[in-house]
């Protein structure tokens, strides 16, 4: 199932507890600023188009959809299980002994 976020430079997502940043966009696409691929590593730069979905996580796969004039358009494929969160949701949650959020627990259920 596909997520779609819209987002300003300087805005990011987390895929797990990872940050994905926007560092820029324009009519050629979307530059995404992420983690080190490997501790102490450089720092992933990935520029995303419309053309074709780019895997920036492992099973996490990535598209433009249009621009509009309020921010970049960001597509997201990823499994259910895998948490992508905006910046102010996963700073919203309070992690304590709990670990990340379950992706896969549905928000319209009861507990």
């Amino acid at each position: 199932m596909a997520l779609t976020l819209t987002l300003h430079q300087g805005q990011g997502f987390y895929v797990g507890d990872r940050r994905w940043d926007v560092d820029s966009y324009d009519d050629e696409g979307v530059g995404l600023i992420g983690p080190h691929k490997v501790e102490g590593g450089v720092i992933q730069r990935v520029r995303i188009t419309e053309e074709e979905a780019t895997e920036i996580e492992p099973d996490v796969m990535v598209s433009e959809g249009f621009i509009p004039d309020q921010g970049c358009r960001l597509v997201l494929d990823a499994p259910r299980k895998i948490a992508i969160l905006r910046d102010d949701l996963y700073e919203e949650y309070e992690y304590g002994d709990q670990g990340p959020p379950d992706a896969s627990h549905d928000p319209g259920e009861k507990s």
